[in-house]
């Protein structure tokens, strides 16, 4: 119910491929990516929740270093932090964007909690990508993302991410059945 109420936009090659099986052609636009352009279009104060204690502020210090026209005005981490303490947090500072580094799903109820609560500034869900922006993790390199295989990379960079591996191929196994039921049904 969270991501039907949100823009989502195709961040993974996974998410590519599931869209290319029922037709439709798209492009990727990673989520750690999109978060720098967002702060290079006009001057804008921003807020990240996400890591472990310390990388927020880590990774809104090297934002703004490398960011001239945006001013980190809140940085949380994304365990100990509660709705309630976050949409505080976001009254005071009123950023134009925050950040929530948090994983799926859990970053989108978070911040579908906080709309509830009113909050205001335009919230993107970035995954990992405080822990990216802080300099704590590295990502693939360019050949690599441009491959495809980012997800491989970090999978191994990380092994326990390697227990995710099962999810992954009940969301390939469900996408490629669904795209055949849909063809079949256009079809018809």
């Amino acid at each position: 119910a969270a991501l039907d109420r949100s823009l989502n936009i195709p961040d993974g090659v996974g998410i590519k491929l599931a869209l290319a099986a029922k037709g439709v052609n798209t492009s990727v636009y990673p989520g750690v990516e999109l978060g720098e352009k967002l702060l290079d279009i006009r001057p804008v104060n921003f807020g990240i929740i996400g890591g472990k204690r310390g990388v927020a502020e880590r990774a809104a210090e090297h934002l703004a270093a490398r960011h001239t026209k945006a001013t980190p005005v809140l940085a949380m981490d994304g365990y100990s932090v509660t709705v309630r303490g976050a949409a505080e947090g976001i009254s005071r500072a009123e950023p134009d964007i925050v950040m929530v580094c948090m994983g799926s799903p859990k970053q989108e109820i978070f911040i579908d909690a906080l709309r509830a609560r009113g909050a205001k500034p335009l919230f993107i869900a970035l995954g990992g990508a405080a822990d990216v922006y802080s300099g704590d993790k590295k990502r693939a390199p360019s050949f690599i993302r441009k491959s495809g295989f980012e997800w491989a990379y970090r999978m191994f960079g990380e092994p326990k991410r390697l227990q995710r591996l099962p999810s992954l191929f009940d969301f390939c196994t469900f996408a490629f059945i669904e795209a055949i039921i849909c063809r079949k049904i256009d079809k018809s």
